[in-house]
């Protein structure tokens, strides 16, 4: 067997970074607007955002999520250009249908959110990113080998929340034999997607194994999205090769800010 090394952001992390010079359009992404994203059909499932409590603004949502405080443990960035990046584009599949699955996985928010707010971590070893070190130094640290877990807040308006997480269910199901990502080929192809069993957290939560075939060896990322109110948080584990397993700490984490 070979051990072809997946670079973790390739499936997450790094994808912020391929399209940051590129926020509304791109080869990485494509622009996308308020009825989604660009050149795909609308969902057939109805329309929940027209009423419902207000999106988080701006402060609220970058004050829920994560920081290097919350995960001593770990090496953890945000990047501020995340943002503009994470509204305007899509990581489509090629297949529309998969596109919610696509998205998640490259920390982008399924369908319009309102707002959005990223962060990346990974295990601290030792000597990397001390407590002093800028952010960017630190983003730099979690592209080292080894999982790394991008974390993702999106804010919808009205019941935007509880549509984008049925949208993602969906997909899963359509999607479960697997597809093509079209942002980058060194992602591998997505061979299967299966439902696992997921952290009890928030209003409600799902969570998916993503299995891909990476050079001929076999890489199975963690997948987990939990909504709680009108905010969606998911959490991808990419591993460099072999098997990642859920960051349940840094989802618990993540979700007591949520409250």
């Amino acid at each position: 067997m070979r051990l072809s090394r997946v670079r973790p952001w390739v499936v997450g992390a790094t994808v912020v970074s391929l399209g940051l010079s590129a926020a509304g359009c791109g080869p990485a992404g494509t622009a996308r607007g308020k009825d989604g994203p660009k050149g795909t059909e609308t969902s057939e499932i109805p329309s929940a955002a027209a009423s419902g409590p207000a999106a988080k603004t701006r402060p609220e949502l970058v004050g829920m999520l994560v920081g290097p405080k919350d995960l001593p443990a770990y090496v953890v960035a945000t990047h501020e250009r995340y943002r503009a990046f994470a509204l305007a584009t899509t990581f489509g599949s090629t297949e529309a249908a998969c596109s919610p699955l696509s998205d998640t996985q490259a920390g982008v928010g399924v369908g319009a959110p309102a707002e959005a707010a990223a962060a990346k971590a990974a295990g601290r070893p030792e000597g990397a990113a001390p407590s002093g070190a800028t952010d960017e130094e630190r983003w730099a640290a979690t592209d080292a080998p080894g999982a790394a877990i991008v974390i993702s807040l999106s804010s919808y308006g009205g019941g935007g929340a509880v549509e984008a997480l049925a949208e993602l269910r969906k997909a899963a199901v359509t999607c479960a034999a697997g597809y093509a990502t079209a942002h980058d080929e060194d992602a591998g192809k997505v061979t299967r997607i299966a439902p696992t069993a997921s952290v009890v957290a928030g209003d409600e939560s799902v969570a998916y194994t993503v299995e891909r075939n990476v050079g001929g060896d076999e890489v199975i990322s963690q997948l987990v999205v939990v909504r709680k109110g009108n905010v969606l948080a998911s959490f991808t584990a990419t591993p460099s090769w072999g098997r990642a397993e859920q960051p349940r700490d840094i989802i618990q984490t993540q979700i007591r800010k949520l409250d």
